[in-house]
């Protein structure tokens, strides 16, 4: 039945066949009408191939209407009679539960389809078989969940990254032998058996692309199309395009149709003019051929290092498409390293890419990549660094020219200036930009780029460069910590393993979300949901900055290996604090010492302690170890100790392995008998079964007797450590957020948080004799004297009863 008009098919059919054939157009009226004959047994089988599907119409289901060359949302949704369809061969979009629970007992998938959704095809108890298109290189989840699939032909050379619950059904996964491999290492391999013989069933067809690259070895001297043959630099404009024009009409086949080729005559000839001509726009150039750096299997090293926030995208490339229609040329320089990948792929809005070889693979010489709407394209350059037998600087960069799509720019700290920032902004005509630091990215809206950031944003970047290190460096990874270069003041950090940026060097990655929490952390980025959130938490030139919001995001990225059972929200702010005191902009936060020892006099366990108590109890050990100069290794080998012995928060309701086990682990990194601390911190208290923030927890007194017995091994009974502070006296800026040697904001706790035991009277040239006297009045005692780093009281037991670093 061919339907000139979209529409009007009802009005073409008087009576059907079980099988209907459509051609022409159709809209939401036309896919209602035949929902109607399938659910009413009159149809039950469709051929579809010739068909175009145009926006317009009724609703076909409930409120969904058509898009072009779309089967959109729950368009076949519980049709259990339909038994098969042959889908158009325009189509380029599956919607989610498009054939949900339908009766389709195999699908072939049309090689122009991109995209296929969440459910598309899930619960249909009849559906054995399918054929996934070459060109699909986006699955959502559950597409084929919940359904009796037994084999599954796969077109695509690159595999598409396989969603959560994609098959329940372990099908045999048929793949081209030439990808097999990539296959068979993607998480394809925990869907079904993979088998490299997809010829047998669909042999390869014939490269329609293969034109074209002829054309770039007959006039281009090196693979990334940036050098045009001696011959033909003197040659006249039109002399060129002339000879280019019967070139690839001799070189043109079978395969390529007419759009094929008027597209791709029109992308060479515009490409070998601006390279002969240097004809370029402002910054065109610098986007389109540039030469890529190595980055490190951000998947592989985030979870040995327990630090979740390397992102894959530290190459961006300016560059995006404005529609399904659109394709990009990519032009590889050279052969890919065997012990590297290198694929492209794209991000609409804040899709986050989250590993190395998704996209589209590419190889030397010249890729042609599907167009996705506006969307920006990144280059994974992934080098295999999990040996560490090469650091990443033995791995060549390469160089890549993309033609095609529409350049939006970056700017890159490292090759613009402010006046390119301004420019490069200014004339992006994407809704999302990108700014690229030495370690970390932005990735937020144009408009608050434009609005926050207008004139400059190094100092911004820099300074979440910075964020990015100084975690790095405390977690004890950094090559800098590792050969003593943070040794001195102000970070006083030695100790670790010299990991990054030697063998791992994925950047931080911050989006502007638009979550309704104010800012939230997650795997390979951190998100800031407004534009208000971005001025106050991550423009450094604001003198009011909340610079506690990126610390306390990248901290929960950084946190697994010291988070403690319900300390989601707290061991993050170890790392807001130190964000906080290398800044210089404010003062650290956190209980004193006085609500420490109310809470110990209840017989408060730590876990149940308010966060401010509980997050001081970090930043306290930080304070001593490396401010106070006790043992700057401290930290650095603790995270490292943790990593390769690490903390079990979900053994049932026994923290032996948890909150017990961190306990021993201070100790044994710190060399000391800290009994005192973590008794007055709470970690001694018995806890019967119970939950704290969704975590099971149990501390049993067997479990403390015995944690005390084994930190009972060290020497020293270090008590001092109860009251070191960071707020008995002034500690004056380092110089970064403001100027060197000014007061904090929120100096005015200065005073409020004990008079004792700031963190400088630990060095060792401070130690000095003291002597106290003291007025006693029921239980209020006054100390008057100089000296010392606090006071206790202690039974007869020489067991602590309280402490304090206040002289009243």
């Amino acid at each position: 039945m061919n339907v000139q008009t979209a529409g009007t098919l009802s009005s073409l059919i008087s009576t059907s066949d079980k099988e209907l054939k459509v051609t022409g157009f159709i809209n939401g009226s036309d896919i209602k009408f035949i929902r109607q004959l399938i659910n009413s047994g009159k149809v039950t089988i469709l051929d579809w191939s010739e068909v175009s599907i145009v926006a317009g119409g009724e609703a076909y289901y409930e409120s969904y209407t058509t898009a072009d060359n779309t089967i959109g949302e729950k368009m076949f949704y519980q049709c259990s009679k339909l038994q098969a369809i042959e889908l158009p061969t325009s189509l380029t979009i599956i919607g989610g539960s498009a054939f949900d629970n339908s009766g389709l007992k195999s699908i072939t998938i049309p090689d122009r389809v991109r995209i296929i959704g969440h459910d598309a095809f899930g619960g249909c108890s009849q559906l054995a078989t399918v054929v996934i298109g070459k060109r699909v290189n986006k699955m959502e989840k559950g597409v084929f969940y919940g359904s009796a699939v037994t084999k599954a032909y796969v077109k695509p050379l690159t595999p598409p990254t396989p969603p959560p619950y994609m098959f329940s059904s372990k099908p045999s996964i048929y793949v081209y032998r030439e990808a097999m491999v990539d296959y068979k290492q993607s998480d394809w391999k925990d869907y079904g058996a993979i088998y490299g013989t997809l010829d047998r069933f669909y042999p390869q067809e014939p490269d329609e692309d293969d034109a074209i690259r002829e054309l770039c070895t007959t006039y281009f001297e090196d693979a990334a199309c940036t050098q045009l043959k001696a011959e033909y630099q003197q040659v006249s404009d039109e002399e060129i395009i002339e000879n280019v024009r019967l070139k690839i009409e001799e070189l043109r086949g079978e395969a390529m149709d007419d759009a094929t080729f008027n597209l791709q005559f029109s992308m060479f000839n515009n490409t070998l003019l601006k390279i002969k001509n240097d004809t370029w726009a402002a910054y065109e150039k610098d986007f389109r051929i540039h030469d890529y750096k190595p980055y490190s299997d951000a998947q592989y090293w985030n979870e040995k290092m327990m630090s979740s926030g390397g992102s894959y995208m530290g190459n961006p490339t300016g560059i995006y498409t404005e529609s399904f229609d659109s394709q990009l040329y990519v032009f590889v320089d050279d052969d890919i390293p065997s012990d590297a990948s290198l694929y492209i792929d794209c991000s609409e809005e804040n899709h986050i890419i989250s590993a190395a070889k998704t996209g589209k693979k590419l190889v030397k010489g010249l890729n042609i990549i599907d167009g996705t709407k506006n969307a920006l394209y990144y280059i994974l350059y992934t080098a295999n660094t999990k040996s560490m037998a090469k650091t990443l600087s033995e791995w060549p960069s390469i160089k890549i020219h993309i033609e095609g799509g529409v350049v939006n720019g970056y700017y890159d700290v490292s090759r613009h200036s402010d006046a390119d920032y301004r420019a490069i902004l200014n004339a992006a005509t994407l809704n999302r930009f990108t700014v690229k630091g030495g370690h970390s990215l932005y990735h937020l809206k144009t408009a608050t780029f434009k609005s926050v950031f207008p004139n400059s944003i190094d100092k911004s970047i820099a300074w979440f460069d910075s964020v990015a290190v100084w975690q790095k460096n405390l977690m004890g990874m950094t090559e800098e910590v590792a050969s003593g270069k943070k040794a001195g003041y102000p970070w006083y950090l030695t100790g670790g393993e010299a990991i990054y940026p030697l063998y791992y060097n994925n950047p931080n990655f911050a989006i502007e979300g638009d979550g309704e929490a104010y800012a939230h952390s997650s795997a390979y980025h951190t998100s800031y949901n407004s534009e208000y959130c971005i001025k106050t938490s991550l423009n450094a030139l604001n003198p009011e900055m909340d610079d506690w919001c990126a610390g306390h995001e990248c901290g929960h990225n950084n946190q697994q290996a010291i988070s403690l059972e319900g300390g989601t929200e707290v061991a993050n702010n170890l790392f807001s604090n130190l964000v906080r005191y290398l800044g210089g902009l404010n003062t650290s936060v956190g209980s004193p010492l006085s609500t420490v020892m109310e809470e110990f006099a209840r017989h408060e366990p730590f876990y149940f302690r308010e966060v401010d108590s509980q997050l001081r109890m970090y930043w306290n050990l930080y304070l001593y170890y490396h401010l106070g100069q006790r043992n700057t290794s401290f930290y650095p080998e603790l995270f490292k100790a943790l990593r390769t012995d690490k903390l079990v928060l979900s053994n049932g309701y026994n923290n032996n392995n948890g909150g017990l086990k961190f306990v021993r682990k201070v100790c044994e990194i710190a060399g000391e008998d800290l009994t005192d601390f973590f008794t007055i911190w709470g970690f001694f208290e018995p806890v019967a079964k119970t939950t704290v923030d969704g975590h099971p927890i149990g501390v049993t007194t067997s479990g403390i007797n015995t944690t005390k017995d084994n930190i009972a091994q060290y020497e020293k009974k270090n008590r001092e450590i109860i009251f070191v502070e960071d707020r008995a006296d002034y500690v004056l800026s380092t110089g970064f957020l403001q100027a060197e040697g000014k007061k904090r904001r929120d100096s005015d706790r200065v005073g409020q948080c004990g008079d004792l035991g700031q963190f400088w009277d630990y060095w060792p040239e401070a130690l000095t004799t003291s002597e106290y006297t003291y007025l006693n009045s029921d239980s209020l005692y006054a100390f008057e004297g100089t000296g010392g780093v606090g006071l206790l009281m202690l039974d007869s037991d020489n067991n602590i009863k309280y402490a304090a670093n206040a002289k009243n």
